[in-house]
């Protein structure tokens, strides 16, 4: 029996101060990404999108928009350089985005482990 690893709020998700420190980077603005999404006419969410795809990760990623919905949907002509995986893999910050501590008193709660 196997299991796909599935990407949860994989833009960053909004930066609600509930949600997310509002000292954490923000992943759109994230310069590495800007580059290669400039270089493959993509932008940073395709690009991060992307990268989680090739690394064999289900995306989940949400839009109201009409327009970001479609944009959400055109990675899959796109194939990034090993580089580019390269100088996105050393983007790693040793962090979460979202810890939800809502959570946090249940006994399967996934977030206690080291990342």
């Amino acid at each position: 029996r196997s299991s796909d690893l599935v990407a949860y709020g994989v833009l960053g998700s909004s930066r609600d101060k509930d949600w997310i420190d509002e000292n954490a980077p923000v992943l759109l603005e994230e310069p590495v990404l800007l580059t290669i999404g400039q270089k493959y006419q993509k932008s940073p969410a395709q690009v991060a999108m992307r990268y989680l795809l090739q690394r064999g990760i289900v995306v989940l990623a949400k839009s109201f928009t009409p327009e970001r919905i479609q944009q959400n949907l055109q990675v899959f002509d796109l194939q990034l350089a090993s580089e580019d995986m390269t100088a996105i893999d050393e983007l790693n910050r040793n962090m979460r985005y979202l810890d939800l501590k809502t959570g946090s008193d249940h006994p399967e709660y996934p977030f206690h482990d080291e990342y």
